[in-house]
Order: C-alpha cells, then structure tokens, then sequence
C-alpha cells in the first residue's frame, strides 16, 4: 500500500499505514501527513501514539498535537477524580483554611454534588440528576467564559467557573496540594470532553452523542453515609439532516451504562418513538439481578 500511494518504506510509515489500517481507515498521502504532523509535535513517539492519532481521526476528532497529548495522557477516571475532591473540598469547607477558601470550597462542593447522579433515588428523580448531570458535564470550563463574554457579564460563583475562582485563591495562599488536585480533575474533565466530541456510527443506526457521568451508590454491608462512585457512559443518538445535528425527544434512543466493581456493568437502553417508549436492562451475572 506504503509503494502504491508513492511512499517511502520507512519504519515511520508503517507505522502509520499499520495504524490507519486497524482503524478502518485507508492508507493515502493526506492521512498519514495527518498523523505525521500531529505525532511530530511529540518528543518520542511509536506505535502506542500512532493507534491514538488513528482512534482520534475515525472518531471524528480534531487531531494535532495538543488534542493527542490530552488523550494520550494516564488519568484518574471521572467517578475516582469526583471522590478524590470532593473529599478534599469537604476539609476546606469546614473552615481549615479560611473564611474565603471555605466559602469558595463550598460552591464547588455543590457543584459536583449536584452534578452526580444518585442510583437510589426515584426515577423521576434520578431523571432530574441525569439532566443536571448532562448540563456540567457537557459544558468545559473555556465554553461557560464564552458565553457570558457575550452576554457581557462574568459570573464566578457558576458553574466551573466556581472552582477556577477556588484553584486560584488556593494559589494565592500557598496550598500547593490542593492546586495540583483542582489541575489533574480539570484535565481529566477537559480529556473526557474531548473525547466525548467522538461520533460513533453503528450500522443501521443514527450517530451517537457521548457524556460520561459519575454515578454513586451505597453498596450493602457498608456504612449508610459512604457513597461509592462508578464511571458511567450515556449515548445518546440524534438525527443529521444537511449540515445540521438535533436530538429529536420523541424520535431518539438513550444508552446509560455503569461499570461496577470487579468488571460487572449494567445497562439501561431507552428507546423513544412519539409516545412510545421501550426499556431494555441488560446486566452482567445474575448477582445483578436480584
């Protein structure tokens, strides 16, 4: 393939032909430049990096450096990186470390308790907590200064906004730990929505739309106040007519999976057509069914 496009059998190159290849992708001059070019920008790179330029491009993705940096980076998960903080935001709210960061530490406590989704509510409350869920975690931090730019008011205290304010005056006044807690969340949230910007196509099937959640739970044997926290994924499938996208609620399909403990999952599958509606559990072993 490398001689018939007119390329040099170089290491490099079938690296890139191998890698375009394992992702369904054909093997021509303007791809592997692609991926040459944003691969370049690394200091070292071989085939682990190769496979994630190609992930990217099939996904639909943007791809230069910077963007196969954030993905190829080795984070906490969502759901760890949501414990991890909040306890940490607990302590500073208590008053720890001052009346200000306390106050700060606090919108922020808020602001991921209310963007988790508790798996023992009531069902319409557990689609209230999906809806908050969404409406964080697919917004990124950059996209919330856009918008009140425009509206011409900056508000601190919303949003990611609230933690960005806390980052820096946790800065200010030396809590270098609690800095660099705040910058690996942050970058595990701007991973994860970069990644969510993949459009995955099924045969047969519309496009989906990706947001991954964390979701807590009270595993039974443990203390009633401790919560566990699990990655979940929603996918949702929305319609494309011309160059416009739209996520038709009478007309769409809902995926929400949970990974447990110990490789288990379950999976809950909406589908909506006018005013019908079908509902498919799927779980991993039987111990999930009861």
């Amino acid at each position: 393939l490398l001689v018939l496009n007119d390329l040099e059998l170089t290491e490099q190159n079938t690296a890139l032909a191998k890698s375009l290849l394992n992702h369904g992708l054909p093997v021509t001059a303007q791809l592997m430049d692609e991926l040459s070019t944003a691969l370049d920008g690394l200091r070292n790179w071989g085939q682990a990096e190769a496979d994630m330029a190609a992930v990217l491009k099939s996904g639909g993705m943007p791809l230069t450096t910077s963007t196969l940096s954030l993905a190829l980076q080795s984070l906490p998960t969502l759901a760890e990186g949501v414990s991890r903080l909040q306890n940490q935001l607990a302590e500073l709210a208590n008053g720890q470390a001052g009346g200000e960061i306390s106050r700060l530490a606090e919108k922020a406590l808020k602001l991921l308790q209310s963007s988790t989704i508790d798996w023992s509510k009531s069902l319409p409350r557990l689609l209230e907590d999906l809806k908050q869920a969404v409406s964080v975690w697919g917004k990124s931090l950059e996209s919330e200064l856009a918008r009140q730019a425009e509206n011409g008011t900056v508000k601190s205290n919303e949003g990611w906004l609230a933690l960005a304010q806390l980052r820096r005056a946790l800065d200010n006044n030396g809590y270098r730990n609690a800095v660099r807690s705040i910058d690996q969340f942050m970058e595990g949230v701007r991973q994860m929505q970069f990644l969510n910007t993949a459009r995955p196509v099924e045969n047969g099937n519309p496009p989906w739309l990706l947001v991954n959640l964390p979701v807590a739970a009270h595993i039974p044997g443990q203390p009633t106040q401790q919560e566990n926290y699990f990655p979940a994924s929603l996918r949702i499938a929305y319609r494309t007519e011309g160059n416009s996208k739209r996520i038709d609620a009478e007309n769409t399909r809902l995926v929400l999976t949970v990974d447990m403990n110990n490789g288990e999952y379950l999976s809950a599958d909406l589908s909506f057509i006018g005013k019908r509606v079908g509902a498919w559990l799927t779980v991993s072993s039987e111990d999930l069914k009861a």
